[in-house]
Parts: C-alpha cells; structure tokens; sequence
C-alpha cells in the first residue's frame, strides 16, 4: 500500500515538471516570436531604405504605424530625416495572410533640398473594383 502511495507521488512530480518544461519551452518560443517580428530597416540603395513588418488581424493600420515608427526612429537616431518613397499595406485575409506593410523611404540629412512634401507612390498591383 504504501509503495503504490510513492508510486502517485512520483507519477504526480513527473507530471508536473512536464507541465513546467513544457510551458518553459512554449514561453520561449513566443519571446523568440514577437523579437523575430520586430521590423528590420534594410538598405536598398543610396540613402535609401526599406522596412517590412505583418501583423495579426486584418487591419493594416497598425502595421502600417509600425514601419513608419520604425522607419523615423531610426532616421532619429541618426540625425536625419525619414522621407517616405512608397508605401505598400495589405489588409489581412483569414486563412491566406496577415496584414502586412512595406515602406521604402530615404534617409537624408537635414536641409537637404530633396526633402519635400511626399507624394507617396501606391503599389502597381491594386486592383480597383468596382461595386454597383
């Protein structure tokens, strides 16, 4: 009787250190996630650069925020200034992708005369439908 009691007591410790190395490892894979997601500024050229990030949802509002918030932070911290080039942000759509953005922007130095009002481009690939 009393090694069947010993017996539950070890079943239950192993069962609980599963639950713990299991929620470690769940915990560590979302941390690792959401850095992963973090938008990367990538240079494309001279004094250009672009930035992506994806989202949850469908809006692309927040993604859309994120890149440009990315895009002047780092403009910023360099003492430049961001002027936007293009801007692609695709809402999200359930089961095929999440909401994404891409901001292609230049990084110059204030005063120069290439800094402007932008006249952001769209993407070539919108599809204008029409809704009668």
């Amino acid at each position: 009787m009393e090694r069947k009691a010993d017996s539950d007591q070890t079943s239950n410790k192993d069962h609980m250190e599963t639950k713990r190395i299991i929620g470690n490892i769940f915990g560590l894979g979302f941390i690792t996630l959401a850095l992963g997601c973090a938008p990367q500024v990538i240079p494309a050229g001279p004094d250009t650069y672009t930035v992506s990030s994806s989202g949850a949802g469908f809006s692309a509002a927040g993604v859309r925020a994120k890149v440009y918030q990315t895009a002047n932070d780092f403009c910023a911290s360099r003492g430049l200034v961001m002027v936007p080039i293009s801007i692609d942000a695709r809402v999200g759509v359930l089961g095929q992708r999440p909401p994404s953005a891409d901001l292609v922007f230049r990084a110059l130095k204030p005063g120069d005369p290439e800094i402007k009002r932008p006249n952001l481009e769209g993407p070539s690939h919108i599809e204008r439908i029409e809704v009668r």
